[in-house]
C-alpha cells in the first residue's frame, strides 16, 4: 500500500500509513514495558525495546516488484512529490536516530 501510496504521490495517505505502522509499534513497545496481559522477562523486554521499531522499518525497506523502495518510487515520479519525499526522509530519519540510540546503549555496556 506504501507504493501505491507513492506512486500516487499521495502525502495524506503516505502519512496516514506511517502513523498506523508507528502506533502500532508503540503500542506493543509500551504492552511489554509495562507486562500488560502477561509477565514479561527482563529478557523478553530487552528485545522488546531493541526491535520495536522493526516492522515501521521493514514497511519502509520493502521493495515492490520492480525493487524499489516507496521512498525510490516517489523520487522517480515527476511532479510535486516534495511533500512525500519529506515524509519518508523524515520516517528513515527516524529509524537511523533509532539506530544510532542503539549504538550508543551497547557501547556503554
Amino acid at each position: 500500500a506504501l507504493h501505491f501510496a507513492a506512486a500516487a504521490a499521495s502525502a495524506p495517505v503516505i502519512q496516514a500509513l506511517l502513523d498506523r505502522v508507528l502506533r502500532e509499534a508503540v503500542d506493543a513497545r509500551w504492552e511489554v514495558a509495562v507486562g500488560k496481559g502477561k509477565k514479561v522477562t527482563p529478557a523478553e523486554k530487552a528485545v522488546k525495546e531493541k526491535l520495536w521499531l522493526k516492522r515501521f522499518e521493514d514497511l519502509l525497506n520493502v521493495p515492490d516488484e520492480n525493487g524499489q523502495t516507496a521512498l525510490e518510487v516517489v523520487t522517480s515520479m515527476p511532479g510535486d512529490t516534495a511533500e512525500c519525499i519529506q515524509l519518508l526522509e523524515a520516517a528513515n530519519a527516524r529509524c537511523a536516530h533509532r539506530h544510532w540510540q542503539l549504538a550508543q546503549l551497547e557501547a556503554q555496556a
